[in-house]
């Protein structure tokens, strides 16, 4: 089955393939970083806004390029659990403001992480 615009996909427990991102503008324009990167999924209710903190994973991401806007998240044994759930990027600048995408930029749609159960 093919991914939507605001779909990721890894398998449950895997370590590789690390996620690597880019923050843009929606036009395409690159948003330099100078301050950290957080990734945050809510394994609490699946495709559901409302969580208890202790059910977020939060994902320190070390940035790669900061001219480029990149960054690159490593997952740890555990990371991963199988299912279909929300996640979020949040930037905070050197200056302490932040900001957060949760939406893909041409649906509007929240973003979705889907973690495949493995097999055996």
């Amino acid at each position: 089955m093919a991914l939507r615009a605001n779909q990721i996909r890894f398998t449950a427990n895997d370590t590789l393939q690390s996620l690597r991102g880019t923050v843009a503008e929606d036009d395409g324009t690159i948003v330099p970083l100078d301050g950290s990167v957080v990734l945050r999924i809510d394994y609490a209710n699946p495709l559901d806004d409302t969580y208890a903190a202790s059910e977020v994973l939060e994902k320190q991401a070390t940035i790669t390029d900061a001219a480029a806007a990149q960054y690159l998240v490593e997952w740890e044994p555990g990371n991963l659990r199988p299912g279909t759930w929300n996640y979020e990027v949040e930037i905070t600048y050197a200056s302490g403001k932040n900001i957060t995408w949760n939406r893909e930029s041409t649906t509007g749609r929240l973003l979705e992480m889907i973690i495949d159960r493995e097999i055996g």
